[in-house]
């Protein structure tokens, strides 16, 4: 070989290295770091509202959360606020004991979507369960008189 193409060859290939390591870092989606209340974890009483923190920031325009019981009932209630790397949404009263399903669906800085559920159980019914309500009275059949 011909001390040109050696020097072009080994351009190349230190093209080709520097191209891979550079697009590295763009190829990462948005990852979950933590939530609040915690997957899996339980809790005694009903949260107000739910929230998510990812490893980078996340426009509330592209994100959608669920909160779903264990009567399949959702509990999110208005928007999906976002501030840095952290969405939330509040949630009606919660209702029955059980498992609570937070699911979720963002958009990541390179665009693409990234959605995912974590859960937590609610210990105690929250104020929105259903509450019993007393039987009705039986009323017994009278008797009419004939004319």
């Amino acid at each position: 070989m011909t001390r040109g193409v050696l020097r072009l060859l080994t351009a190349a290939v230190a093209a080709f290295v520097v191209l891979l390591l550079g697009a590295a870092p763009a190829s990462a989606h948005t990852r979950l770091e933590g939530s609040d209340p915690a997957d899996k974890s339980s809790v005694d009483s009903a949260p107000a509202s739910v929230s998510l923190t990812f490893n980078e920031d996340i426009s509330a325009e592209f994100a959608t959360m669920s909160v779903v019981g264990p009567d399949g009932t959702n509990y999110a209630t208005g928007q999906v606020s976002a501030a840095g790397g952290q969405v939330s949404t509040a949630v009606s009263p919660l209702g029955p004991a059980g498992a609570y399903e937070i699911g979720y669906r963002v958009v990541s800085d390179d665009g693409h979507p990234v959605q995912g559920k974590v859960s937590f159980t609610l210990t105690t019914p929250g104020p929105g369960a259903a509450t019993a309500s007393p039987a009705a009275a039986a009323v017994a059949p009278t008797a009419v008189a004939a004319p």
